[in-house]
């Protein structure tokens, strides 16, 4: 299989990062694409209801949160070691769907590209957060 190089500008470690998830993806995959997909599709399902004009930044934000609310009330009153059965996961899966199209809603309203968006922040995660100094973080 072919890998294009790709100058992600955010470093060796990133780029190599970026690099196999190519590799895994495909050489035809490029970060974001598959995002940009879903962001047209979920365009057209509100364009098609005429639902534009309800989809003001203000009122995604309020979903999103709602979403994200349904998803941890799945959580709620268990403890951490608590399994979860096939259902579970499938309302879990679910819930986190809903989060996801809201927030590809908000890069469409707000026309931005949620997969370069999601990029450049993991870049700044990397750089905010270098492994060697923050592996087993929360075990220290």
């Amino acid at each position: 299989m072919r890998v294009k190089r790709i100058n992600t500008g955010l470093g060796q470690r990133t780029t190599k990062y970026v690099i196999a998830i190519c590799e895994i993806m495909g050489e035809n995959f490029m970060p974001g694409q598959k995002i940009q997909e879903l962001a047209e599709k979920i365009r057209g399902f509100i364009d098609t209801r005429s639902w534009s004009k309800y989809h003001k930044p203000k009122n995604i934000a309020i979903a999103i949160s709602v979403e994200a609310a349904e998803l941890l009330e799945l959580f709620q009153w268990r403890a951490s070691n608590d399994e979860f059965d096939k259902e579970d996961y499938e309302k879990i899966r679910m819930e986190t769907a809903d989060v996801a199209i809201y927030a590809i809603c908000m890069a469409n309203a707000c026309n931005f590209d949620l997969g370069d968006a999601i990029d450049e922040k993991i870049g700044q995660n990397v750089r905010k957060y270098p492994a060697e100094d923050s592996k087993d973080l929360f075990d220290r």
